[in-house]
This record gives structure tokens, sequence and C-alpha cells, in this order.
């Protein structure tokens, strides 16, 4: 393992994490942007954040993955293995966990929401959001998770 530290994959990171933003905020005008995504503009696509889009695509995540990796080696070394889980608990698992329960269902519903459904946001939590997790009758792809949701 290399004593000193390659700066410029600090600055690689900080620009990836720079184009993820404007590559995320780019897909809202590219053209066949996926219905699922939270703001589309289809009345008015931009070629060049289609273009964009396209390209940034490409490297994007294996890049942050190569570089995730690589500093992840250096924070094992350097804290052991049992503090640098319990700093990826903290830092990584938690807040998704806050995010996935509180954050992510209000911002699905307000896409829901800003495609003209009339479904309330209670019916939305319990129905959709959790619904398909939670239902019996949902043995395709979570059948895996419980096996008293198998039948």
């Amino acid at each position: 393992m290399p004593t000193g530290r390659l700066y410029f994959l600090d600055n690689l990171k900080w620009f990836i994490i720079w184009l993820m933003v404007v590559f995320h905020g780019a897909m809202c005008y590219m053209a066949y942007a996926p219905d699922w995504w939270y703001v589309v503009d289809k009345a008015n696509p931009v070629l060049s954040a289609t273009l964009f889009v396209c390209w940034a695509d490409i490297f994007i995540m294996p890049v942050m993955f190569f570089i995730s990796g690589y500093f992840g080696l250096m924070s094992m070394a350097r804290h052991g293995i049992r503090l640098f889980w319990q700093k990826k608990v903290a830092r990584i698992i938690l807040p998704w966990l806050f995010g996935s329960i509180f954050i992510a269902p209000v911002v699905t519903y307000i896409i829901l929401a800003s495609r003209q459904s009339a479904m309330g946001f209670g019916e939305f939590y319990t129905t959709l959001f959790w619904g398909l997790f939670m239902s019996r009758r949902s043995i395709g792809i979570w059948a895996h998770c419980s096996p008293c949701m198998s039948g």
C-alpha cells in the first residue's frame, strides 16, 4: 500500500460528485428521459442535455466505485476493520434507512401527485409505497424476503 496520498483522486472525487449533480439535473431536460424520473420536460427536450447524460452515464459510477475502493482500503488500514464498518454503518446505512422511511415516500408521492394522481398521501403510503412489500399477494419479487409472503 503506498504511503503517500494521491491528491488528484481527491480532486477527481469532487469533480465526479459535481458532475453527478449536473447529470441528475440534465436528466430532467433530456429527450427519452425515463418516465419514472422526478420531473421530465417532454415538451422541450434539450439535445445538449441528452448528449451530456449519454456521455456521462458511461463512466460516472465506475469512477465512483474505483475511488471508493481506493479510499476504503486506506481507511480500513488506518482504522481497523471494526471501526471501519462502524463508521460505514453510521455514515451510509443509517442515513439510507432514514431516507427510505421518511424522505423517499414524500418525494415519490410528489412525483405521483405531479402526474395528476387523485390518491391521498396516506393511501399512497400504505398501498403503493409499502403496500407491495407488505401485501401477501406479492409473491413475485418479494417472495424471498419472508416465508409468510409466499402464499
